[in-house]
């Protein structure tokens, strides 16, 4: 499913791949990003192509999609600037929207099921609620994070979430991976991808989302 969303609520880390197409360049580019000032620019590594300088200029147009968390995302920019000391760097606008398409191993359900997550690297759980699931992963919501934690969410932090299946007295304690973070006012959303989990955990899943789907209307 495509959506559109505001770009202040994606965190990126540094080094994500991305393939651009520059205005007046006829193949898309590889280069990766470099930082970002939210609401001013994004700095990405100036593609290795001869010749791109002539294409690095204020107002040239971008086009930006990359692969993070198992989802596709991309929007349109601006250049602003290209430097070439210290580093190649190219500057783009920040922009206003950005829309994205979800990659799934699993089909996946809406839900609403109370959870619990607790980073690994503290012993505090935060209550917050499963909006959607798979066997192989769930989203998870929650806007009561101490302002003193959200520093520690970030892409690949290792998490403990526990929650109950509605259908079922199943009681899930799953390990797992951040994989996409999103924020929302003082809502935040997690992607979380499940590790290691055990074969009667995953069947439990499977059954709960075929069981779901079998509900859904014919249309």
């Amino acid at each position: 499913m495509d959506a559109y969303f505001t770009a202040k609520e994606l965190v990126l880390a540094a080094g994500i791949e991305l393939f651009i197409e520059i205005g007046g360049v006829e193949c898309r580019l590889k280069s990766s990003l470099v930082g970002i000032k939210p609401r001013e620019c994004f700095i990405i590594d100036t593609p290795r192509l001869r010749g791109i300088e002539t294409k690095i200029f204020g107002g040239n147009k971008v086009s930006v999609v990359f692969l993070f968390g198992g989802t596709i995302y991309g929007f349109k920019s601006t250049i602003l600037e290209g430097i070439r000391d210290p580093s190649r760097l190219t500057f783009i606008s920040y922009p206003q929207t950005i829309e994205c398409h979800e990659l799934r191993e699993n089909e996946r359900v809406q839900c609403c099921m109370p959870a619990m997550i607790k980073l690994d690297s503290h012993n505090q759980s935060h209550d917050g609620i499963v909006i959607d699931i798979s066997s192989s992963g769930c989203k998870f919501s929650t806007n009561k994070l101490p302002k003193d934690i959200l520093h520690f969410i970030q892409y690949d932090t290792l998490i403990t979430i526990t929650f109950d299946l509605l259908t079922s007295k199943a009681h899930m304690i799953c390990d797992g991976q951040i994989m996409n973070i999103k924020f929302s006012g003082t809502n935040v959303s997690l992607g979380i991808k499940f590790l290691n989990i055990s074969d009667t955990i995953r069947s439990q899943l499977e059954t709960y989302v075929k069981n779901v789907l079998g509900f859904r209307p014919h249309s």
